[in-house]
């Protein structure tokens, strides 16, 4: 049975998948999650999958070890983040319209925004993507990345379009 865990303040914390207690999905098990989340670059930057639904997808991310030269978090390892909560959320509802047309569709990225607005050196980070437009072709998701004291890092805009697998 599915447990879902409420996240009050997704940014508070370094806890890990296995002692944050029940996640949630989103509707997506633990399984369903190794096969179609879990990405080499995802393990490698260390993302922790918080919740995922098409309206809100939550991932949280180490500072450490995704650093450029000046010891700050990476641009680009932020922008990944971003992408990754954007995407899970457009292929949830990919999967949804899929489910309801009886064809198989995916979510695939087309465009990425990104305003970086602090450095941040130690700790953690929280992608929450929420969604702005879930159309039939198309999904927009505004991406916030928050800091473990809730000041934005970044923002972010991602655009996904839903194609046929």
């Amino acid at each position: 049975m599915e447990q879902e865990r409420q996240v009050e303040n997704p940014s508070q914390g370094s806890a890990s998948l296995q002692d944050s207690g029940p996640i949630s999905f989103g509707g997506a098990g633990e399984t369903e999650y190794r096969e179609h989340y879990d990405s080499a670059l995802g393990r490698k930057m260390g993302m922790e999958l918080i919740s995922a639904t098409a309206d809100e997808t939550i991932i949280r991310m180490p500072v450490e070890g995704n650093t450029q030269i000046l010891g700050i978090l990476h641009g680009g390892a932020t922008a990944a983040l971003c992408e990754s909560a954007g995407s899970i959320a457009a292929t949830r509802h990919a999967w949804k319209l899929g489910e309801e047309s009886g064809t198989e569709l995916v979510a695939v990225g087309t465009d990425l925004t990104m305003a970086h607005i602090r450095s941040i050196r130690s700790g953690t980070v929280t992608a929450v993507a929420k969604a702005i437009h879930l159309g039939r072709r198309t999904t927009v998701h505004e991406v916030t990345v928050t800091d473990q004291d809730g000041r934005t890092i970044s923002t972010c805009i991602a655009r996904n379009m839903i194609i046929e697998s």
